[in-house]
Parts: C-alpha cells; structure tokens; sequence
C-alpha cells in the first residue's frame, strides 16, 4: 500500500510540476496538452510497468519522473512547432510574419459590427491596425509552419457606444494560398482580394452594405454567403469562369440582366468551360440586394 501511494504521489507531482511551468510561462501550455494527446499510451505503459514492478518505489519514482521528461521534451522541441503563438492576445496593430515555410493560410474573422477593410499585401502574413477597441489575436501553425490557422476576434459589439465608427483593416499576403472564414452582425466595408489566392470564402453576415472584388489568381475558389439585411456588390472578372446559385426569400439580384446562361438554378458564365479558373458561389441571402458586375 506504501509503494502504490509513493507511484500515485509521484504522478500527482509530475502533472503539478506541467501546470506550475505552464502558469509561469516557462512552457506553452497548450505544447503540453498536445504532446499528452499524442503520446496518452505511454500513461498505460507507465501503469503496466508500475503493476510488474509494485514493490519497487524507486522503479515507480523513476517510470513518471522518465515521462514527465518525455512529455516536456516533446512539447518543448516538437509539438511547440505546431502550437506556436497559440494563445490569445489583444492588440490594434495586427502583425503576424510570413516564414519561408508558410504556403497556405486559414483566417477565422469574428467582428460584432463597423467598417471592415481587407486588401492584400507582399510582406507580412498578416497586417493590419484597429481604429478602436482591441481584436484578440492567435496563431496556430500546422505540419511544421507549412499551414497557419489565424483567428482574429473583436469584442462585442454593444458594449462599445462607439462600434459603428471602427474600422478594422486586415492585409493579407498575395503570395500565400488563403482559406477565409468571416463572421460579422453589422459591418459595411470593402473587401479586395483581388490579388489573393483564394481557395474557399465563407461570409457569414447579418445588416451589412459589402463590396466583395474577386481575384482570378487560383485554379478552383469556393465561395459561400449567407446575408440577412444586406446590399452586397460583387466584382468578378470577365476572364473568371463563375457559377452562381442564390436562395432566399425577398432577394434582389441583377443576375437575369447579365445574359449567362442558367440551368438547375445556377447561374454561369459565358466560356465557364474553358476558363483556366473557376470560381463556384453559393448565395443564401434573406431581404438583400446582389449585384454583379463583370470587368
């Protein structure tokens, strides 16, 4: 009973000792958490070798004091890779660096309302600036810094008496392929993308007066909207092969005016076909206005 309580004390010790360096700032935290899910079967082989050797403390003292140090280790040199910058900070100015092994970008916006501005950039991953109230900000690598996952989120919206008049501007860089996620209540705005390598749009929007300019820099974007009150401006360009389906109720769009061809409620494109890139929308709007433009 001694020697299983001295294991059991030992492996108390060692979770305790991980929470203390995490707290300090001695060791992310979140390297920790993801090194003891990937290695969670050297907990079973630590009790397997605890059961053969239960009258022997130092053999238990030694097994979790050997996988506290495998633990640190990993998540010190290996899992600290993918969980770099993890955590949330709030800052105005958006800074977040492009490294020679970032190819693919993935950014989740969270804004309550005001004035969006996105536009591109061939330094910084990432740049931008408030006008107002902070945005918490993390950065989450994967496979190395091959991918970046960015999430930049702003505070709510009504607590701020002022939220109508900030402006959030964000830049990304136009050399990098991009996976955007934007999510906002109230928010007017211009976002140009038309230099970015767009993979997949997602625009979740409530009341909002957008104008979306489209790029032609990537083989095949997805792009989904969903608009509740909203007057949105989307500009694509001519040489673009686009698809386009709209649902909803009580919207307005000029789509029957552009002289594409429709079938099974989609709209496309003249030479869709043939276009070297191809760009397939998804609308769902409720009392919203859409208008295309092609130049």
């Amino acid at each position: 009973m001694k020697n299983r309580k001295i294991g059991f004390g030992v492996f108390l010790i060692s979770i305790g000792v991980l929470w203390l360096l995490g707290y300090f700032g001695l060791i992310d935290i979140l390297a920790v958490l993801g090194a003891l899910f990937k290695l969670w079967p050297l907990i079973i082989v630590a009790i397997g070798i605890n059961i053969i050797f239960k009258g022997n403390s130092i053999v238990k003292s030694v097994v979790w004091i050997s996988f506290l140090a495998v633990i640190l280790t990993y998540s010190l040199f290996i899992e600290k890779n993918s969980y770099d910058n993890g955590k949330f900070i709030q800052t105005n100015n958006i800074t977040i660096e492009q490294t020679d092994e970032t190819k693919h970008g993935n950014l989740h916006l969270s804004l309550g309302a005001g004035n969006l501005e996105l536009n591109s950039t061939t330094g910084n991953l990432i740049d931008g600036s408030t006008t107002k109230s902070k945005l918490k900000q993390s950065v989450l690598y994967r496979n190395g810094k091959e991918t970046a996952v960015v999430n930049l989120e702003k505070g709510k919206y009504f607590l701020d008496r002022n939220f109508m008049n900030e402006t959030v501007r964000v830049n990304l860089n136009e050399n990098t392929d991009w996976e955007l996620d934007i999510n906002a209540g109230l928010e007017n705005g211009t976002l140009n993308m038309s230099k970015l390598k767009l993979k997949q749009f997602t625009l979740d929007v409530g009341l909002s007066d957008l104008k979306l300019i489209f790029g032609n820099n990537f083989e095949k974007t997805d792009v989904k909207i969903n608009a509740g009150l909203s007057d949105i401006e989307m500009v694509l360009p001519k040489e673009l092969g686009v698809r386009i389906n709209v649902d909803g109720g009580l919207n307005d769009t000029n789509l029957d005016h552009l002289g594409w061809n429709k079938e099974s409620g989609y709209y496309q494109s003249p030479g869709y076909s043939e276009a070297k890139n191809k760009m397939n929308i998804k609308v769902d709007m409720g009392l919203s206005h859409l208008e295309v433009i092609q130049q």
